[in-house]
This record gives structure tokens, C-alpha cells and sequence, in this order.
């Protein structure tokens, strides 16, 4: 009795592999929209970066401008012309 051939489908290069050609299941196949998660995840840590940057610079700011503030107040009062004193004025 003869077997029959196992019967080969011809190929076509220019469609995509159905699946991974290793066998292995991917995370990005396995559940449809990890990848928008993993968009949306990192667009939301770029956002508190950028957040938090802004905010330590306005910090940085407020800072500088207290000190250029104390120092002109101290200046005021440092570099003040001297009044000559009561005893001198009679």
C-alpha cells in the first residue's frame, strides 16, 4: 500500500510569519494592548520628569531671588552714610 505525501502549501515571501519563528510566545503578542500601555506609561514618567524638573527650577529661582533680595536689604544697611552724632550737631 502506498502512503500518501503530506501535502506542502507553497509559500509566499512577501506575507508576514504568522507567529514568532522561534515559537515563543512574546509579551507585546500575547496580550493585544501591552503596548499601548507601555506608551502610555512612559509618556506619563516623561511627564513627571519634566514636571518635577520645572519644579525644582522655579525652586531654584525663588532661592536666588531671596538671596539677591537679603542681599541687597544688607547692603542697604551696611553702606548706609553716617549721620554725625547728636553732641557734634550743637
Amino acid at each position: 500500500m502506498m502512503q500518501r505525501s503530506a501535502r506542502v502549501r507553497p509559500t509566499d515571501d512577501n506575507r508576514p510569519p504568522s507567529g514568532p519563528a522561534n515559537g515563543n510566545v512574546t509579551l507585546l503578542s500575547r496580550y493585544p494592548y501591552t503596548r499601548a500601555l507601555l506608551t502610555a506609561g512612559f509618556s506619563g514618567v516623561v511627564l513627571v520628569v519634566l514636571s518635577g524638573a520645572c519644579l525644582v527650577a522655579l525652586a531654584a529661582v525663588g532661592v536666588l531671588a531671596a538671596v539677591v533680595g537679603g542681599f541687597v536689604l544688607v547692603r542697604r544697611q551696611i553702606w548706609r552714610p553716617a549721620r554725625p552724632s547728636v553732641a557734634w550737631r550743637i
